[in-house]
């Protein structure tokens, strides 16, 4: 896969927070998204990129979770894929979680 420029990289990035944006109001409280961080390459200076490292992480499941919120989140995944670019990661990729991180989205619980 070609490196992308780092304006297309910003033109996708917004592309998931409206995504992002647009998902936790239709979605049930306990499959919301809590946060985006961006990670990687997109922190440095370079003007191509390989991808957009991002770490998706969730609420806690709270007493009401159920199969159903288990299932919307496994969507959320799909739908903030965007562009074969997009590099998704969990809160609990030690990877992700270790590195530096910019936080990009972030909601409150309701």
């Amino acid at each position: 896969m070609k490196k992308i420029k780092r304006e297309t990289a910003e033109r996708i990035l917004a592309e998931v927070l409206e995504v992002a944006k647009k998902l936790n109001k239709n979605l049930p409280p306990e499959a919301r998204i809590a946060s985006i961080d961006v990670f990687g390459s997109y922190l440095g200076s370079a003007d191509r990129l390989s991808d957009l490292d991002l770490m998706v992480s969730f609420f806690p499941p709270g007493p009401d979770y159920t199969q159903e919120d288990d299932m919307a989140r496994q969507q959320v995944g799909k739908a903030l894929r965007v562009s074969r670019y997009v590099s998704l990661h969990s809160q609990f990729d030690v990877t992700a979680a270790r590195g530096e991180r910019k936080t990009v989205f972030r909601n409150k619980r309701s």
